[in-house]
């Protein structure tokens, strides 16, 4: 009877455990940022919100349910450790001799924003390049 009280307190225990961290990981906002002299880029993906930002302003659109790259993206961002995004390191630093723009990706949940470090526009952290390409594929920025 001691076992099967046990047994139960300790499965409830799990179940409210693993609810509690999955609503941690509940992704508000994923935003990249690139920016240079003259060269300006914001995208944010919000749900199935994306708004597109330049130096003129800003676009926002509404993605069909079902597109590849919003689950494509949606899939990739859940492989990824959100603490380590601000570990990951830039292949390369050409925006620190203005030889391409600085670029910075973040996701936002709930609880926290997870920041990258600056990166060249272009040439993103292997970790999160495939979300990146998709990401101005969704925005039709190449």
């Amino acid at each position: 009877m001691k076992l099967y009280f046990f047994s139960i307190i300790l499965t409830a225990f799990a179940v409210f455990n693993s609810c509690e961290q999955s609503q941690e990981q509940v992704i508000e906002a994923i935003n990249y940022e690139a920016s240079s002299r003259g060269f300006y880029m914001n995208i944010t993906l919000t749900g199935d919100r994306i708004m597109v930002g330049n130096r003129m302003g800003y676009e926002e659109s509404t993605i069909p349910e079902g597109d590849s790259q919003l689950d494509f993206i949606r899939s990739e961002i859940a492989k990824i450790d959100l603490n380590s995004i601000p570990d990951f390191k830039a292949p390369s630093h050409e925006s620190y001799r203005d030889a391409a723009a600085s670029a910075y990706f973040s996701v936002k949940t709930k609880e926290n924003t997870y920041e990258s470090e600056s990166f060249d526009h272009g040439n993103p952290p292997i970790e999160i390049a495939p979300i990146i390409e998709a990401l101005l594929k969704l925005a039709k920025v190449e």
